[in-house]
């Protein structure tokens, strides 16, 4: 396990340099100019040249809805199939139709198996933890830390609003290698992770399986107007 973080005042609600440099690579290699994206984000050209900036949450947001809608893909070019814009609304209303949080879960993992061809999850449950496994299709590269956190931030910040609760999570392990930015990703995700392990799964305390789904149609509308960019920021 790896020490907590103090998270710095500079640190909390933004993101990091180097995480919105990788956001913008994914977009470069699907074809996409970025200037226009980072102009409608409000990132300023000089913020993109200095390697210690931080971006706000909003500003973020609004970059990774823009790079999906540009280019047609939810998943940023990630997979062999693409996310088409307005999958997550359906993952959306395909989960608020469950009872529970388990329930939730688990349409959101199946709604993700069937969107994506590389990428796949699998939830064990027991009384202590709730796991989900991720794994790739054999022959394919070992997605990067990018592709395990852009599947999880989707899921996970879903079955969130859906129970109205920040479910805790208690630990991340991945088959990639560390990245140079991994404290942003403990940022964002939890400060017990590891790298370079034989399965890459995150695991939760279950206290929010029983929790009853609290949204409905109608708070779908406001939340879907800026998901999930809204929530990529914890």
């Amino acid at each position: 396990m790896q020490p907590a973080r103090t998270q710095t005042l500079s640190e909390k609600g933004t993101i990091s340099m180097s995480l919105v440099n990788e956001t913008l690579a994914l977009a470069r290699a699907g074809g996409l100019e970025t200037a226009p994206l980072t102009d409608a984000a409000g990132i300023a050209p000089a913020v993109l040249l200095a390697p210690g900036a931080r971006v706000s949450a909003a500003q973020y947001g609004q970059l990774w809805s823009g790079i999906a809608r540009a280019l047609d893909d939810e998943f940023f070019g990630q997979d062999s199939h693409a996310m088409k814009s307005g999958s997550f609304i359906a993952m959306t209303h395909s989960a608020l139709g469950a009872s529970t949080g388990r329930q939730a879960l688990q349409r959101a993992v199946h709604f993700m198996r069937l969107v994506l061809d590389d990428l796949s999850g699998e939830i064990d449950f027991d009384a202590t933890r709730v796991r989900v496994t991720l794994s790739h299709r054999a022959g394919k590269p070992t997605p990067t830390l990018f592709a395990y956190a852009t599947w999880f931030i989707l899921v996970y910040g879903l079955v969130c609003w859906l129970v109205g609760r920040r479910i805790p999570l208690l630990a991340a392990r991945f088959r990639c290698p560390q990245p140079a930015a991994a404290h942003e990703y403990q940022l964002m995700l939890c400060d017990d992770m590891a790298f370079d392990q034989p399965a890459t799964w995150f695991e939760f305390a279950p206290g929010f399986l029983e929790l009853p789904v609290i949204q409905t149609a109608s708070s779908a509308r406001a939340f879907l107007r800026n998901a999930p960019g809204n929530f990529v920021v914890k």
